[in-house]
């Protein structure tokens, strides 16, 4: 029950400001069309002439796939429904190809993030180190 609060809390915290709603609302969208595009322009890279709508359809249907739970990180199933969406238009080849982009698109941007995971862990843990000149908490006394 308590979470169904937070979430209603969180809603309402969301509403209470329609401007901030409406930027935010648009921002998504904004992702949204830039993931689609891309795919698209991968197609074009691929001297596949796919047009936009389809390969809208193609994209959205491609990742939802990836999300399905079959394979780490929808490695294999997104690449299948690339080559399974894309056939009318681009080679096997080119397909896979187009797959593998789509897949690059998450693995490159994480192993550019890979050195602040340490930094990172170190925000979420209290400090380990207790040195011998640290203060013990007030009211405890040893």
């Amino acid at each position: 029950m308590a979470r169904s609060g937070r979430l209603q809390e969180m809603s309402e915290w969301f509403w209470s400001a329609p401007i901030r709603a409406l930027g935010v609302i648009t921002l998504s969208v904004v992702i949204w069309g830039a993931h689609l595009l891309q795919f698209w322009l991968f197609s074009q890279a691929l001297n596949g002439h796919v047009p936009v709508l389809e390969n809208a359809a193609f994209a959205t249907l491609s990742i939802l796939v990836g999300l399905l739970p079959f394979t780490f990180a929808g490695i294999g199933t997104r690449d299948a429904a690339v080559v399974f969406f894309y056939a009318p238009y681009l080679s096997p080849a080119a397909a896979a190809l187009l797959g593998i982009l789509a897949t690059l698109r998450y693995v490159l941007p994480a192993i550019a993030g890979a050195p602040f995971v340490a930094d990172f862990l170190g925000l979420l843990r209290p400090s380990e180190k207790i040195g011998s000149n640290s203060r013990q908490p007030q009211g405890r006394k040893s």
